[in-house]
């Protein structure tokens, strides 16, 4: 589990490389279609129409098709995509845009379909397309008449930038873009007055009633005697399929020609009273007045007051919101079952709770009733109140055993909850906005909607001035909570710190913990020493308030601090202790981050089989959770310890497995541990140029979330120096090295001090190649990296082999050890590495012969780890070099003071010795504390009359 992806950093730099090919890299993060919804009823009617839209559809890639509301378009449409599916390599998806009430929500409601989430600073509609790439797919963009100027902007755009996508849209209205070609669904035929017999019982009008009516009454056929009813209805009703099924259902309780005498004077009426309805829409307004007319007064007033549920409710929700005034709870259910039984409402009752929803079409219809009938403040309120509950009450239980339960439950209740929120906020509702924003922050976290969460808290938050100080300090700390999911540092301190005093100022102990807890987490990659106290006493609060959700994750993010110091036995102790609260507690979330941190200190120390273990049940955990960024944690992991033990082809197919929840979980640091774990893939195989791509675009990312990282430039300073770019790999390890000292991450400084010595061996100069791979090695030592100790050992071998003579048998002894602590520990090479130690081994071989090679190898088989170590540092002055004075410099640090006393400035400095400008910087700043020197003047004058330690360091014997 990489940290890197969350470290800040110094500014522009040298990327000279390009990124992966857009259509490459887009093709391995398509997400997949989700398929199309099947059908509840069979389809009737319409064979020439689909006959007609498919041939359209292989011959233009934007198809609109328009027509009156309820004419069919939607259900023709999922015909039409079924149909042609198999045409496209990639399948068909269906966006369903009739539950979105702000156009502008348009591309997240497909981002959302799709599983993409935004990237912070770029246009989402921008990261639909690059994600879409040139994947082979059809897409319906369903119900686009209300926001049909955002949906066309999105075709438009989509088909710009996507080669092969094909777009079939339903709208009220075309959507006017280049290259629309529009199909007008007209209403279905009906039978033309005088009609008889066969002609009758051929239209397809008619054949619908029919359909329809045999599923709502059995046995009911057209029988000459109902015939002419029939066709009177199908007549007058225009041919509009929704009415015609609206009247069909009348069957079960009127006959056909009851049903025709009662059309005649609703269509009487509306033609007299209904002047402003499009006539386009003059049939459908009348079928559905007509239905709503044949309600009693209670099952009209629920029909309307069911308008504010979006996404469908469940009974108990419907009596809640749609009781009042003289319609009592008890008859709530009753008129839901009249209603559905009518087809006025829809009941879904496969899941164990059934729900019930309107049409879209009726939905509109109902919400102008309500408006009509005055009720729509009082009832928003209700919905409203319901939601809050709702929201309230699962947050009780975010935390505890039954999380996923609740978590499923606001999941269905989503475009409830968001409908509710964004009505609140609208009509400046502050106590309900700011009480559902507040309690819905650990449900945004768990399930990717981290972007649509952080712009409904800062919304809360304008309405918060006056507001209780509880429920301010807990949008607060939603605000920063949500802020450290994206990276946003500077958002997530401001918000917490806000919180923190809130918290304070009333004495509120849980929740100073929970401030604390997102403060720590803000500095534990930048600041592990200013995170590391934050986060105990947030553990301390919580755990004497009792919340073991805050104890689990203070404890876990604390054993981070102490990891990114390179402290493995203080974190050890704390995320065995963060595990043990959760698991106490019930708490699936805690459970998986301390598995996941146990996993990420097992592959820093280079247990794999360890952090396979660990990993395998943090993923278990998070997919229970149904929580992309857990997901995308332990699948990068695991791919980080199948490439350490060289099962590439397992590592990649765990990187593509973790695109998808690393875009869903939202911020830029999981996607840039992907691709540096594919650029270091790429390089192990080598891959070089697919290596370079994907550090250049992990560098791109970084700088749109302006957080460059160590790893990155460490990998293209590997990639430089095994293309013999030896000056840009100098200054790029450099940098590399300035970064990761600058953050504390040891282990990004020990790989480019790693880096700086394959350098120095290039360029032949063998002894300060040594020294580099000592330093790294101590670092290894002290944060326990033992693959990288490993690598270290092998690297001192080799660099020793090049100066031959008595040094050829200490050689060989540490390339024996190195190799045979690899093949016990399963830890493989790269390519580079594995050239390199052929190419020593070959070496040691002409020079010793092949007898004393073997013998020498074989006896450094038989070393420790801890016994190797010895020998590829014995006589070495820095293993046990002071902290002050001039024996405490390092070899690169006694070559900068040297060049300073000589007067040369920073930028001389680098440029002599091939670094970046900030490097001699960074060195100084060492220099001047070591020697208790304030200025150059004084280094030149100590360093005159110094006594430097002799020389180069002395070599492995």
């Amino acid at each position: 589990m990489s940290a890197e992806g969350r470290q800040p950093g110094s500014g522009a730099r040298d990327r000279t490389a390009g990124g992966e090919s857009g259509q490459a890299a887009r093709n391995r993060r398509w997400p997949r279609p989700t398929g199309l919804p099947l059908g509840v009823d069979s389809f009737v009617a319409r064979e020439a129409e689909i006959e007609d839209v498919t041939a359209l559809l292989r011959g233009s890639r934007l198809v609109t098709l328009t027509g009156a509301g309820g004419v069919g378009k939607t259900r023709l449409a999922l015909e039409v995509a079924t149909a042609v599916a198999s045409d496209h390599a990639d399948g068909a998806v269906f966006v369903a845009l009739g539950p979105v009430g702000d156009p502008a929500a348009v591309p997240q409601a497909l981002a959302g379909t799709l599983g993409i989430d935004e990237q912070p600073g770029r246009p989402l509609t921008d990261t639909i397309a690059d994600c879409m790439g040139d994947a082979d797919v059809l897409m319906v963009l369903d119900n686009c008449e209300h926001v049909v100027g955002t949906a066309a902007a999105l075709a438009s755009a989509l088909l710009r930038s996507c080669p092969r996508l094909t777009v079939l849209a339903t709208s009220q209205e075309p959507l006017a873009v280049t290259g629309e070609v529009v199909s007008v669904l007209a209403p279905l035929a009906a039978p033309g007055p005088g009609a008889e017999g066969p002609e009758i019982g051929g239209s397809p009008a008619v054949r619908l009633f029919c359909d329809r009516a045999a599923a709502i009454r059995p046995g009911f056929v057209l029988t000459p005697e109902v015939a002419p009813a029939v066709a009177e209805i199908a007549r007058r009703l225009d041919g509009v399929a929704l009415a015609i099924e609206l009247a069909a259902a009348r069957v079960a309780m009127i006959s056909p020609a009851e049903i025709a005498a009662r059309l005649a004077d609703r269509f009487e009426l509306l033609t007299g009273g209904r002047r402003t309805a499009l006539a386009r829409h003059q049939s459908l307004v009348a079928a559905l007045d007509w239905s709503y007319d044949l309600c009693s007064a209670t099952e009209r007033a629920v029909l309307r007051r069911l308008a504010v549920f979006a996404g469908g409710t469940t009974l108990s929700a419907a009596a809640d919101v749609c009781a009042g005034g003289d319609v009592h709870t008890d008859a709530v259910f009753v008129a839901l079952g009249a209603l559905v039984s009518r087809s006025l409402v829809v009941a879904d009752t496969d899941a164990a709770e059934a729900r019930y929803r309107l049409l879209e079409s009726v939905r509109h219809y109902a919400r102008e009733r309500l408006v009509e009938a005055g009720e729509a403040a009082p009832v928003r309120a209700r919905h409203a109140r319901w939601c809050v509950g709702l929201a309230q009450e699962a947050e009780r239980h975010l935390t505890g055993p039954a999380q996923q339960e609740w978590l499923d439950r606001l999941d269905r209740e989503h475009d409830n909850l968001r409908a509710a929120l964004e009505g609140a906020i609208a009509d400046a509702r502050a106590d309900a906005a700011l009480r559902l924003a507040g309690a819905l922050v650990l449900f945004w976290r768990l399930k990717g909607h981290v972007s649509e969460g952080r712009d409904h808290l800062a919304a809360a938050m304008a309405l918060a001035h006056g507001q209780p100080v509880g429920i301010r300090a807990k949008v607060a700390w939603g605000a920063g909570l949500l802020a450290v999911m994206v990276s946003d540092t500077e958002g997530a301190v401001t918000a917490s710190e806000e919180a923190l005093a809130l918290y304070r100022s009333v004495g509120d102990r849980a929740g100073e913990a929970r401030a604390l807890l997102v403060l720590g987490n803000c500095h534990v990659f930048t600041s592990p020493a200013v995170a590391q106290p934050v986060l105990v006493a947030s553990a301390s609060l919580a755990r004497t308030a009792g919340d073991s959700w805050c104890l689990a994750h203070a404890l876990a993010l604390a054993g981070l601090a102490h990891l990114n110091r390179g402290e493995t036995d203080a974190a050890r102790r704390f995320l065995v202790d963060a595990v043990a609260a959760a698991t106490a507690g019930g708490d699936t979330q805690g459970m998986r981050i301390g598995l996941a941190l146990v996993g990420d200190l097992a592959l820093r120390e280079g247990e794999y089989a360890t952090a396979e273990t660990a990993l395998s049940e943090s993923l278990a955990l998070t997919r229970e959770l149904g929580e992309s960024y857990g997901d995308a944690v332990a699948i990068i992991g695991l791919g980080q310890a199948a490439l350490g033990r060289g099962h590439l082809e397992r590592a990649r197919m765990l990187l593509g497995d973790a695109w998808a929840p690393a875009r869903r979980a939202g911020g830029p640091h999981l996607l840039i541990n992907v691709l540096l774990l594919q650029g270091r893939l790429a390089f192990a195989e080598d891959r070089l140029d697919d290596a370079k791509r994907h550090y250049e675009e992990a560098l791109s990312v970084l700088d749109r979330a302006g957080q460059p990282v160590a790893g990155a430039l460490r990998g293209l300073g590997e990639v430089a120096l095994a293309e013999h770019d030896e000056a840009r790999a100098g200054v790029l390890f450099a940098e590399a090295l300035d970064l990761a000292r600058a953050t504390g991450n040891h282990h990004n400084e020990a790989g480019a001090v790693c880096g700086l010595g394959h350098l120095a061996r290039q360029r032949g100069d063998v002894r300060e190649a040594v020294a580099r791979h000592r330093e790294a090695l101590e670092l290894r030592q002290r944060i326990g990296d033992g693959h990288g100790t490993v690598d270290s050992l092998e690297a001192i071998g080799g660099a020793t082999a090049h100066l031959g003579g008595r040094r050829g048998p200490s050689a060989a002894r540490l390339l024996g050890a190195a190799d045979a602590l690899r093949r016990e520990k399963g830890w493989a090479r790269t390519a580079v590495q594995s050239r390199r130690y052929e190419a020593d081994v070959d070496r040691l071989r002409r020079s010793l012969g092949a007898e004393a090679l073997a013998a020498a190898v074989a006896r450094g088989a038989e070393l420790t780890l801890s016994q190797a170590v010895a020998a590829a540092t014995r006589g070495q002055a820095a293993s046990a070099r002071p902290a002050k004075g001039m024996a405490s410099l390092t070899p690169v640090e006694r070559e900068v003071a040297a060049l300073a006393a000589q007067g040369l400035t920073n930028a001389e400095i680098a440029e002599r010795l091939f670094v970046a400008p900030l490097t001699p910087k960074t060195h100084l700043r060492s220099i001047f504390s070591k020697l208790g020197v304030r200025s150059r003047v004084e280094l030149a004058r100590v360093w005159s009359g110094q006594s430097v330690p002799a020389g180069d360091p002395p070599l492995p014997d």
